[in-house]
């Protein structure tokens, strides 16, 4: 008889029932996500802080700050009820919740706490004096966020504590929201998105919606091959006026202009257009475009494709209901976006934060030559990651094309690069203009759902590489642009520093205009160009240097690993390197290392992933020791050689016969 099983209403997998549980706990697909939320229990307003427990074992912990007693703990009478739109009635669901233990994958790493001296009265109301000052917020985050550096012992600082034994899953964590952040406007929803786009072209009398703006199926299948598939434009254009073709088809267009104007004209795009703006630096003209910025951050936030997955509030993870451990994944799980929550929450009551972040990254559109383009990028923080990653997704939106000149006519190379790099910043403070104008009002948006909320897009994180990150913070190359550490002192990891005093670097950007002549000395005092009025200069609510991020591509695998690689590889030899050979000391590791994993092996059943092992791949692992030590080692027997010559021997062949038959 077939063992019973669970089927997720979100991505449609069968599981066993304490399978199933599990799947809802760890799985990240925003569709499973949305199934959980509708199966786990609900927590009333009130909390009992009298005869308290920890929280059932339940997929994802949740409560409200104001719902909660000062240990973190829940009433035990509390009545655990689903919703009534819930269509999956699981026999099994409640039974385990209740009585089987919960599984959680095994750790191989504690993660890493740090200290913090905010309690669970952080996000209360109190009568305690609060400032909007950006700086009071920017403080509480360096604090927060100084570099982890370590003491002349070699212990951890202060910020940095020794990790406890994990008591439960980072990936199914303990969440604490914000108290009545992103609060809802309206009750009732708008109408946004494809409805609104449906209703227009009802109204206009385009005929059936399904092939709007085209009148019917064939022109809508002739205008995607046409783009798709079909010839160049003016191709297209002679085949169309071919005498009569449009009409036989009933095309409302002949030609392919006529074509690309119902394409741009009529069909939804959403993005504002580009402007062009002309820049003169010593007598010469430069153009550069962009969108308006506040308009993309409108368009990315109201899209419908992501609005049941759109976060509106910070947040705090932690591996439990103890609190003991903080888990940092999200952007709203992060201590920037909570800082600032907890600061405007006195002159902004139920306002949501959209962090805005920002790329540019210059590059060449050539192989040979000088060509190249400037573009920047925009997406926001409250899309989940996954899907910001995704390109297919389009969460992220073209903003600009900045000037790529070098100014050649300029024939001072001094002044030329500082030139350069005031262009850079004029540009983009003309971009994030608009970020400014409502950095200190906030503005009605509406989410893809249709329910409008009070929002505040505020500049969060620059995302580029070191030469880009040099440009933007105005350091100078071979320093750090975050921190104040000496650039002769780089390679230590115990000599102190501490970020970029912001404040003090404001102060001197804010002398040019009254003494333009001792600007360049004052700017060099606190360690910065002499740029005049750099873009991060008048953004509310900023720090460039808490916002200058990681960059993995360049900074790890083209950087650091990369300097790995060489330095071994100096070390040693290529040939050395090269060499693959095994010991019978190494064989017996391998075999070892097979072992362990048949000894933990069962975690995965117990996560109802595999009900056995019978995989005949799995067991051919029994049998590598053995043939290492009749043949030699893998690389000599490896079907990845005769693959190879699938490309070049058959493929190529069959490729020279079709076109002799032809």
């Amino acid at each position: 008889m077939a063992a019973a099983t669970d089927r997720c209403p979100g991505c449609g997998r069968n599981f066993t029932p304490k399978g199933f549980v599990n799947h809802l706990r760890l799985s990240h697909d925003p569709r499973c996500a949305s199934a959980r939320d509708r199966l786990q229990p609900t927590y009333p307003k009130e909390i009992n802080e009298e005869n308290h427990r920890p929280p059932s074992a339940i997929d994802v912990e949740m409560i409200d700050l104001d719902n909660r007693s000062d240990t973190g703990s829940i009433d035990p009478d509390i009545e655990m009820s689903h919703c009534e739109d819930n269509t999956i009635h699981n026999r099994h669901l409640q039974h385990i919740l209740e009585d089987a233990p919960v599984v959680h994958p095994p750790s191989t790493q504690a993660p890493v706490i740090f200290d913090s001296d905010a309690d669970d009265s952080d996000a209360d109301d109190s009568d305690a004096g609060e400032s909007d000052d950006d700086n009071n917020q920017n403080q509480a985050l360096r604090l927060e966020t100084q570099p982890m550096i370590s003491g002349s012992d070699g212990n951890l600082s202060a910020h940095q504590s020794q990790s406890p034994e994990v008591q439960s899953n980072p990936t199914a964590p303990f969440v604490v929201r914000f108290p009545g952040a992103g609060e809802a406007l309206e009750t009732r929803p708008s109408l946004v998105g494809y409805q609104l786009y449906a209703n227009g072209l009802g109204a206009d009398g385009n005929g059936p919606l399904e092939w709007a703006p085209f009148s019917t199926q064939l022109e809508w299948e002739v205008a995607r091959w046409a783009k798709l598939r079909g010839p160049s434009s003016s191709a297209l254009s002679e085949l169309l006026q071919i005498n009569g073709l449009s009409e036989a088809l009933g095309l409302s267009f002949s030609n392919s202009e006529q074509l690309n104007n119902i394409i741009d004209k009529k069909l939804p795009n959403g993005l504002p257009q580009f402007i062009r703006e002309e820049v003169e630096i010593a007598g010469q003209k430069y153009e550069f475009y962009h969108r308006d910025i506040l308009e993309c951050v409108r368009v990315l936030y109201g899209d419908p494709e992501i609005a049941d997955v759109l976060v509106h509030a910070p947040e705090e993870h932690y591996t439990g209901p103890d609190k003991k451990c903080r888990v940092f994944s999200e952007m709203n799980s992060g201590r920037w976006w909570w800082t600032h929550q907890k600061e405007l929450k006195r002159k902004f009551p139920g306002i949501t934060i959209i962090p805005v972040i920002l790329s540019s990254d210059k590059t060449r559109v050539v192989l040979f030559g000088t060509k190249a383009a400037y573009p920047v990028y925009m997406t926001i923080g409250n899309i989940p990651k996954d899907i910001r990653r995704k390109p297919s997704r389009r969460t992220h939106v073209l903003i600009g094309y900045l000037p790529t000149t070098q100014l050649p006519h300029v024939s001072s190379t001094a002044s030329r690069r500082r030139m350069v790099a005031n262009l850079f910043h004029h540009c983009f403070s003309r971009i994030l203009e608009p970020l400014k104008n409502v950095g200190e009002t906030g503005v009605e948006m509406t989410s893809g759902d249709g329910i409008t909320r009070r929002t505040l897009p505020l500049f969060a994180c620059f995302v580029g590489d070191y030469p880009e990150q040099v440009l933007v913070s105005g350091c100078k190359t071979g320093e750090c642009p975050k921190c104040d550490i000496n650039r002769k002192k780089l390679g230590d990891l115990d000599t102190p520093s501490s970020y970029q005093d912001l404040q003090k670097v404001l102060d001197v950007l804010s002398t040019f205009d009254d003494n333009p002549a001792g600007y360049s000395a004052a700017c060099s005092e606190v360690g910065i160009k002499p740029i005049v009025h750099p873009f991060w200069e008048t953004l509310p609510h900023s720090d460039i240097y808490l916002s200058l991020t990681p960059d993995i591509l360049h900074q790890l695998y083209q950087g650091v690993m990369k300097h790995l690689v060489s330095w071994v590889t100096t070390a040693f030899n290529k040939r050395d390197l090269d060499a693959r050979f095994h010991t019978s000391e190494t064989l017996q590791l391998l075999h070892q290392s097979l072992r362990n994993f048949h000894a933990n092996k069962h975690i995965f059943v117990e996560l109802g992933i595999r009900e056995d092992f019978n995989l005949p791949k799995l067991h051919s692992l029994v049998h590598y020791v053995e043939s290492i030590e009749l043949f030699g080692t893998t690389d000599n027997y490896n079907t990845e050689y005769t693959e190879r010559l699938h490309i070049v021997r058959v493929v190529g062949l069959l490729t020279v016969c079709g076109a002799l038959e032809d």
